[in-house]
C-alpha cells in the first residue's frame, strides 16, 4: 500500500470513530407522558448498564425501573405489547435494526481500515461506509416527517459517514491502495524467486541428508570402535610415519603452488588495487577504496531491502541484512580478495568471461586480480 492510500484510508478511519463519539451526543427527541424527552447516546448506555446490572443481581428487571424519568420499563414493555397487538411487530423489528446495522457496520469499517494492508482488505469497509452513506442519505432526504425528531447526534453521524466515504474513493481513484512500484516484479522477478526458493529448499534437504549420514556414521563406528582398538595399537606407527611423509609431501606442493601463484601475478602484474565499484542494479553510484581508512573490508547486501538497510542503518532490516549479505575482504600484500557469502542467493565470481566460482551460503573463496561479482543477471560490481 502507498504513503497516501495508508494516510487517506486511516483519516477515514478517525472519521468513521468521530461518527460513533458523535452518537454520543442528543440525536433525538421524542414525547412521553406529555413531556418533551431528548435522548444522547450517554443515557442510552448509561439507562443500558444499569438495567443490566440489576438483571444479575435480582434477576429479572422490575416495571417501576427508571430508564430515564418519568421513562420507565413498564412503559417500554407496554409499548412492545401494544405494537404486537395492532400487528406492528414486524416494523418496530425494521425500526430497531434500521437504527443499530448502521452503528454495527460502522464499527466495523472503523476496525477493517485500521488494519487494512492491500486492495483486497479495503473493499469490505468501502462497502460497509457505503451502505450506510445510502441509508442515511435515503432517510434524511426522503423520510422528511422525521426532521423534527432528529437532533445533531444524528446529522453529524451522517456528515462524518459522508467525509470518510469520499476519501475512500478517492484513494481508489487514485490507486493508493496497490503496491509501490519498486515491490511490482515481472516474470523474471518470479522466475528468480522460484529458483531462490528451490536453491534454499535444496540446501535444507542437503544438510538434513548430512545430518542423517553423520548420525549413522557414529552408530556405526560405536559399534566397530571395540573391533577396531586392537589393530589400531598396531598400526598407529606405520599410520603415523606415513601421515608424516604425506604433510611433509603435501607441504612442498602448497609451497611450490604459492611459489607459481606468485611469480603468474609478477608476470600478468593483475594484482588487484583494493577498488570496489562500477557495480549495476542495488550498486549502481556504490564505490569503496579499501586501501584507505581503517578497514580493508566492506559487506554489501545481496537484496535491494538489505542494501537499503545497509546503507541507511536502519535496524528494521537487520533481519534482511543477516540473512543477504556478503562480505568483501582485500588483502593488500598481494593484491587479492576474500570473497565470503552469508546469503540465500548464489554469487558468481567472473574473470576474463568465464565463471570462477559460484558461492552458496556459508561458502568463502579468495581471488586474485580483477573480479566481477555478479548476483542474478542485474546486480554486479567490480573488484578491481
Amino acid at each position: 500500500m502507498r504513503a497516501y492510500g495508508r494516510f487517506m484510508k486511516n483519516t477515514a478511519a478517525l472519521l468513521l470513530l468521530l461518527a460513533l463519539l458523535s452518537l454520543l451526543l442528543p440525536f433525538c427527541r421524542f414525547q412521553a407522558k406529555g413531556q418533551d424527552m431528548t435522548l444522547s447516546g450517554v443515557e442510552v448506555l448509561t439507562a443500558g448498564g444499569k438495567a443490566g446490572y440489576t438483571y444479575l443481581q435480582q434477576g429479572g428487571v422490575p416495571d417501576d425501573f427508571v430508564l430515564k424519568a418519568p421513562f420507565t420499563w413498564g412503559d417500554v414493555k407496554e409499548g412492545i405489547h401494544y405494537a404486537d397487538q395492532t400487528g406492528n411487530s414486524n416494523l418496530l423489528v425494521a425500526a430497531g435494526v434500521a437504527v443499530c446495522l448502521p452503528v454495527i457496520l460502522c464499527f466495523l469499517a472503523m476496525c477493517m481500515l485500521f488494519l487494512a494492508e492491500g486492495k483486497k482488505t479495503v473493499v469490505l469497509p468501502t462497502i460497509f461506509t457505503a451502505a450506510v452513506t445510502a441509508e442515511l442519505l435515503v432517510v434524511l432526504a426522503g423520510f422528511t416527517a422525521i426532521h423534527p425528531f432528529l437532533l445533531a447526534g444524528v446529522y453529524l453521524f451522517a456528515l462524518f459517514h459522508i467525509m470518510a466515504l469520499i476519501l475512500i474513493l478517492f484513494g481508489w481513484t487514485l490507486g493508493g491502495y496497490r503496491e509501490p512500484k519498486q515491490k511490482k516484479r515481472g516474470k523474471d522477478g518470479a522466475d528468480r524467486e522460484k529458483n531462490e526458493d528451490r536453491d534454499r529448499k535444496k540446501s535444507r534437504d542437503h544438510s538434513r541428508r548430512n545430518k542423517k549420514s553423520k548420525r549413522k556414521k557414529k552408530r556405526r563406528s560405536s559399534k566397530d570402535s571395540k573391533k577396531k582398538d586392537d589393530k589400531k595399537d598396531k598400526s598407529s606407527e606405520k599410520n603415523s610415519k606415513k601421515n608424516r611423509k604425506k604433510n611433509e609431501d603435501q607441504d612442498e606442493k602448497n609451497s611450490q603452488d604459492q611459489k607459481q601463484r606468485e611469480q603468474e601475478n609478477s608476470r600478468k602484474g593483475i594484482q588487484a588495487a583494493g577498488s570496489v565499484g562500477e557495480g549495476t542494479g542495488i550498486y549502481s553510484g556504490l564505490s569503496w577504496n579499501l586501501t584507505e581508512g581503517k578497514s580493508s573490508a566492506v559487506t554489501i547486501g545481496t537484496t535491494p531491502e538489505a542494501m537499503r538497510g545497509i546503507e541507511t542503518g536502519s535496524m528494521k532490516a537487520a533481519g534482511q541484512i543477516a540473512d543477504h549479505n556478503c562480505q568483501i575482504i582485500y588483502h593488500a600484500g598481494d593484491g587479492s580478495y576474500t570473497v565470503a557469502s552469508h546469503a540465500a542467493e548464489n554469487i558468481e565470481l567472473w574473470q576474463g568471461g568465464r565463471i570462477l566460482k559460484q558461492l552458496q551460503n556459508g561458502e568463502r573463496v579468495r581471488v586474485s586480480g580483477q573480479t566481477r561479482l555478479e548476483v542474478g543477471r542485474e546486480h554486479f560490481l567490480w573488484l578491481k
